[in-house]
């Protein structure tokens, strides 16, 4: 069956499809790439493995098929960089700010919850709805529903626009806003430790201070070296950004369990209005946007931004973050043919 044009404009299109076997995702990515093929689009596929092989088979082996290395989708934000720029390179720009060409793309994330950390790649999923909004490309994200967590698929429920399902392309009537949904989660997603009086409190310190400060901290953990340094050279961005772009004092508070380190950064600005600081390096002309919160986004396993009344603040965890809690009822639901129905996932 084909799919014809992207919609005959030049826009994203973000899809989730699930599926419970290698023939279920077969059924679906065949044609979907076939179609790609056919007319000519860049077709583009980042699967494991396994599944690439049997894709290959199912296609005859076709020249016009992209495979991408399995590093494509090693690290969030790492990937979210590389796929905006992969996108822009494969589209080409024409006159009067046209696009020249389309892009199909079916690209898997890792296991997500399982093997990899599910906090950076759902604020990929959500926030490419509006980071890549402009840019040609129809992409389609397929979870295998053997083997990801309840809390996963509710997640996918909400940051994809459309759906693959029975071979049609369907609107999805659970998506959230991303700013909305991410919003949501930063709310939901503050560490526990903090209720607790802090292992270590600086006032004012300067960005060596902290470092060395946080890196004794987190010796006291089982965290091993690399995790510690990803945590020490987050803490020194964050300070470097509180200290040049925010107002005094500034106050650095950290907690250390078994498993993890958290650490807030707070000052008495407004912070960043940018809802993405951090998620592309130097987004716009926003100083407070640029490499600096690139940087520890991929060096620390969950990064919350957060304005109050008193100020902003910069929350930091190395490790294994405690998990995000939303509150039931919050349009969870589970998957069916028509898109989601009332109860939990199964």
């Amino acid at each position: 069956m084909s799919h014809g044009p992207l919609f005959g404009r030049a826009s994203f299109r973000h899809e989730a499809a699930l599926y419970a076997s290698d023939e279920d995702f077969l059924a679906l990515a065949v044609p979907f790439l076939a179609d790609g093929i056919a007319v000519g689009d860049p077709t583009l596929l980042a699967v494991p493995a396994a599944l690439q092989r049997r894709v290959q088979k199912a296609l005859g082996d076709p020249a016009g098929l992209t495979l991408l290395a399995g590093e494509q989708y090693r690290q969030p934000f790492t990937t979210l960089q590389r796929n905006y720029q992969m996108f822009l390179d494969c589209a080409g720009a024409g006159t009067g700010g046209r696009w020249l060409r389309q892009i199909r793309m079916i690209g898997a994330i890792p296991e997500p919850g399982i093997g990899t950390q599910w906090d950076g790649w759902v604020c990929y999923e959500a926030a490419i709805n509006d980071l890549f909004a402009t840019l040609p490309v129809w992409s389609v994200c397929p979870y295998d529903i053997r083997g990801v967590p309840a809390e996963v698929l509710d997640d996918v429920g909400r940051t994809h626009p459309y759906l693959a399902v029975d071979g049609e392309h369907r609107p999805n009537p659970r998506y959230t806003e991303p700013t909305t949904f991410l919003a949501e989660r930063a709310r939901n997603g503050i560490d526990p430790l903090d209720q607790s009086r802090p292992d270590l409190t600086l006032t004012d310190p300067a960005p060596t201070d902290g470092r060395r400060a946080a890196a004794a901290l987190a010796a006291t953990t089982e965290l091993d070296r690399e995790t510690i340094d990803g945590l020490v050279v987050g803490i020194s961005e964050v300070l470097a950004n509180a200290i040049c772009h925010g107002r005094p004092p500034v106050e650095l508070r950290a907690w250390a369990a078994p498993d993890r380190v958290l650490v807030v950064v707070r000052d008495k600005g407004s912070g960043t209005s940018d809802p993405y600081a951090g998620y592309l390096p130097r987004r716009g002309e926003q100083v407070d946007g640029g490499l600096g919160l690139w940087i520890t986004r991929q060096v620390c396993r969950r990064v919350t931004l957060t304005q109050t009344p008193e100020g902003f603040a910069v929350w930091l965890v190395a490790g294994t973050p405690y998990p995000v809690s939303f509150a039931r009822g919050n349009g969870k639901g589970s998957w069916s043919g028509d898109g989601v129905s009332g109860g939990g996932p199964s």
